[in-house]
């Protein structure tokens, strides 16, 4: 196997590899220091690495630069069932070393290993080895457990999957919101320095009528991904939506990635057609990078995918709405990202609302089932949505922070969710929140606000 980085190249490990110049990397005093391998000559090298190359569950992956084998990489101890795996990486040849190479190959496989369904990666480093440490946290690696000498570090990377809406910023969006009162502008903020400070969650999803504005983006410490919607009944001229997306992409800390049609159902109507041009031609000019379509309903959206092209859809997606699920493969076969949404019912599912006699009696079903199995409710529902391979990106909803730290502290998933099953749903008084009259939303604004 054969596998292209950025600068790099990674190989399966092969026992010819074994030469001299590989030997000598175990006599580097900086290797020596940290490694608990000390072959005592080349027939001991490959010998271990004869003992490595024949484990099951395991990758082995030797660095290239061009031609020059400067390191290597294993993955090893891959758990389906826990979706887990261990990670060692070594760059041996010391010409190659703090050029920013190690960071490399981990965030990649990171990447590749969130596409094998692998949400968690640990490793084990000494505490005395802070260059190690650095390079880890870099990487979105916490720790995760401590000895007396080391450190087990964790990565979950699963939250890399992850986009947080900010429906609920600034706003009484939500049929759970039972006081009907604004999310604080200070909440906000706290949720939105947590998600730069704690959370390797990099994606926002908002709208022109959504509530987060500037103020609350001008507050971010790292570099976020921030994706937002149109209505095809705006009636924004090309020039005003480049404007627009221009002073956006002013702010250092923050990238347009995709704009979505809000109202994607429509975008067959002579007003859909013409924002999604816009759009293309706002990607086109680089002022964007995706173009997205939000569906709701499913009548027409056969006929969408076969006659429109597009970059992304979001689309509602639960145990009790399986709406989607029969065009995921049709999505794929047509290369378009798949982003869900409404994974917890918009919190009717976490959250018993009383009020709502239907949505209730599927909340009390699922608590029960929750209660004999022993499984968290909040673990429950994100083990189903992570068990779809189509799945690329999922919107999570939050109403405060404890709800963020809830989901950034989660260690482990389930396998086995079938009996989820038994809830699947297509009445449309429980599956469409717009059905609800519980369901709080807020008055549209301009194009002036993200």
């Amino acid at each position: 196997m054969i596998i292209n980085t950025k600068n790099l190249l990674l190989k399966t490990f092969s026992k010819s590899l074994v030469n001299q110049d590989y030997y000598n990397w175990f006599n580097d005093h900086d290797v020596k220091k940290y490694i608990k391998f000390k072959p005592k000559n080349i027939h001991d090298l490959k010998k271990s690495v004869d003992k490595i190359i024949k484990e099951k569950n395991s990758y082995f992956f030797a660095i290239f630069y061009k031609s020059t084998h400067i390191g290597n990489v294993r993955i090893h101890n891959i758990n389906k069932n826990t979706n887990e795996a261990w990670l060692g990486i070594l760059i041996g040849n010391k010409l190659f070393r703090k050029r920013g190479y190690s960071k490399e190959v981990i965030t990649f496989i990171q990447s590749w290993l969130l596409k094998r369904q692998i949400y968690f990666l640990k490793l084990g480093v000494e505490k005395s080895n802070v260059a190690a440490l650095k390079l880890y946290q870099k990487c979105n690696f916490q720790i995760h457990q401590k000895t007396q000498q080391h450190y087990i570090m964790i990565n979950k990377i699963f939250l890399s999957k992850f986009i947080l809406g900010a429906a609920q910023f600034n706003s009484k969006y939500g049929v759970t919101n039972f006081n009907r009162k604004n999310m604080k502008r200070s909440e906000t903020n706290k949720i939105l320095n947590y998600l730069s400070t704690k959370s390797s969650i990099n994606e926002l999803d908002s709208a022109t009528n959504y509530k987060i504005d500037q103020k609350n983006l001008d507050l971010l410490k790292k570099k976020i991904y921030l994706n937002t919607k149109i209505l095809t009944t705006e009636k924004i001229s090309y020039s005003k939506l480049k404007n627009f997306f221009d002073q956006a992409n002013t702010n250092q800390k923050i990238t347009i990635n995709t704009v979505f049609i809000h109202d994607g159902d429509n975008v067959l109507t002579r007003k859909g057609i013409e924002l999604l041009n816009k759009l293309k031609k706002l990607k086109k000019n680089k002022k964007i990078m995706k173009v997205g379509l939000s569906i709701h309903k499913y009548e027409n959206l056969l006929s969408i995918i076969n006659k429109v092209s597009f970059d992304v859809i979001q689309l509602p997606y639960n145990f009790v709405d399986r709406r989607a699920e029969v065009y995921f493969s049709k999505l794929k076969d047509k290369n378009i990202e798949i982003q869900v949404r409404s994974i917890f019912l918009q919190g009717s599912l976490l959250t018993k609302v009383s009020t709502n006699k239907k949505l209730s009696v599927i909340f009390e079903k699922f608590n029960q089932l929750s209660q004999n199995k022993h499984i968290n409710r909040l673990r429950y529902i994100l083990s189903f949505i992570l068990r779809s391979r189509y799945i690329d990106k999922v919107i999570i909803g939050i109403r405060d922070l404890k709800e963020l730290k809830q989901i950034n502290n989660i260690n482990f998933f389930y396998n086995s969710v079938n009996a989820l099953n038994k809830l699947k749903s297509s009445d449309q008084k429980i599956i469409n929140p717009l059905e609800w009259k519980e369901l709080v939303l807020d008055e549209k604004k301009s194009i002036k606000s993200i």
